[in-house]
């Protein structure tokens, strides 16, 4: 939608016609009648695929997290609006419902996202990523 290679509105975007099509496909197939370019925009979309996946257990998730060491971020270039400066302590939590606060240091954030790092006495030193959209920063 926005260049040559999928981006996040393509993404954005698609979820829906997809969602449509499995849920309603009569529905879906009415709606998209005639439009070729947006029919050929969902081929190939659904052909990036999902990438590989491989069944496991909530014990096997966890012991991958807790065998794994958070990667350095490279932190894309904040504009002013993006919000709190990184590395300070802050909490995370959802603006509609949800509410208990994520505590954590914040080590990035942009128009997108926002990534706290956190210690978990089980787990160890992990980074929780939250898309801006549905979560609220607070400091401290």
């Amino acid at each position: 939608m926005a260049g040559k290679t999928a981006g996040l509105a393509d993404l954005a975007a698609y979820m829906n016609i997809w969602f449509l099509a499995g849920a309603v496909p009569d529905a879906a197939e009415t709606l998209l009648a005639g439009f070729d370019r947006t029919q050929a925009w969902r081929k190939r979309v659904a052909a990036i695929g999902h990438g590989p996946r491989r069944e496991m257990t909530p014990a096997e998730a966890l012991d991958v997290a807790r065998a794994a060491e958070p990667a350095g971020l490279q932190r894309p270039r904040r504009p002013r609006s993006a919000g709190p400066n990184p590395r300070r302590p802050g909490q995370v939590m959802a603006d509609d419902y949800g509410r208990d606060p994520i505590a954590g240091t914040l080590v990035a954030a942009n128009p997108g996202r926002v990534v706290i790092a956190r210690e978990d006495p089980g787990l160890g030193r992990l980074q929780v990523h939250f898309p801006r959209a549905g979560y609220v920063v607070i400091p401290g």
